[in-house]
Parts: structure tokens; sequence; C-alpha cells
């Protein structure tokens, strides 16, 4: 019994929703006879823990979950879409988690890509004022040429004036 679980509980799904409203405990086995006692008690049992009946003294009924599985294709069709939906949200976990690191990745090298435009801003920065300081020091060699020439003419001016 316990090897066919599934399909006892899927085969006695359909047999309370098509056939009985509740039943007496009187389950199909596989061979679609009606199981000894101690055999229904023990899925009567595992029907109403998996929520798919429920027990009223010697009356079993389905119950709304029960009913809706049995609708929908039944047990064995309610465990696949189970196990669908189980991969399903496991891929989307994976997924997210791959996301996540590659967030993570893209995220350190932005940190590392800003760090070297701030260096390089810095170098940018420093080679600048060295730039204005030697204009500045060109402007006064200029400056200091154009007095040191005006000096010597002066000079020359004064030689010529006063021998």
């Amino acid at each position: 019994m316990i090897d066919k679980l599934n399909d006892f509980i899927d085969l006695n799904l359909n047999f309370l929703l098509t056939e009985h409203k509740f039943s007496s405990f009187h389950l199909l086995g596989l061979d679609k006879k009606s199981l000894r006692k101690y055999e229904h008690l023990q899925l009567v049992n595992l029907m109403a823990d998996r929520g798919l009946v429920t027990i009223n003294g010697q009356n079993c009924t389905l119950t709304e979950d029960g009913h809706i599985i049995a609708k929908n294709g039944g047990w064995l069709t309610h465990l696949e879409n189970e196990a669908k939906s189980k991969l399903e949200q496991q891929s989307k976990v994976d997924t997210n988690e791959k996301l996540d690191i590659e967030l993570k990745i893209l995220q350190k090298e932005k940190l590392e890509y800003e760090s070297t435009i701030r260096d390089k801003e810095e170098t940018i920065r420093s080679l600048t004022i060295k730039l204005k300081r030697m204009e500045l020091f060109k402007q006064y060699y200029w400056l200091l040429g154009i007095i040191l020439a005006f000096g010597i003419g002066i000079g020359k001016l004064w030689d010529i004036i006063f021998p």
C-alpha cells in the first residue's frame, strides 16, 4: 500500500468526488475493490493529514481543498504541479541570487572606476596648477626680459649722454 500511496489517494479522491459526497470508509484499492478496514483507516487518516478529507465519526467528506484538487485533475496532477511550482520557484531564487552576485560585482567595479576617476581628476588638478604656475613664470620672464632690456638701453643711453 505504501508504494502506491499517491495512486490510492488519487483514485479515492476521484471516487469521493464522482461517486459519493461522503464515504463510510468504503474506499477503493487500485483494483477498484474495497480495501480492508485497517487499510481504510490508514488511507483516510493520511488523506485527512494532507487536508483532503475530514473525518466525521465513521464517515469522511472531501474538504474544499480536496474537492478542488479532485476537480483539477486529481492528486497525482496536484503533486506534479506542486513539483513544477517548486522548481520554478527555485529557478527564480537561483536567478535572483545570480543577479544579486552580478549586481555586487558591478557595484564593486563602479566603485573602483569612480576611485580611478577621482585619482585622475586629482592628477589633472595638480597638473593644471603646475601649468598655471609655469605660465605665470613665463609671463614674469617676459616682463623681466623687458625690464632688463629697458635697463640696458637706459644704461647705454646714459653712457652716451654722460660719458
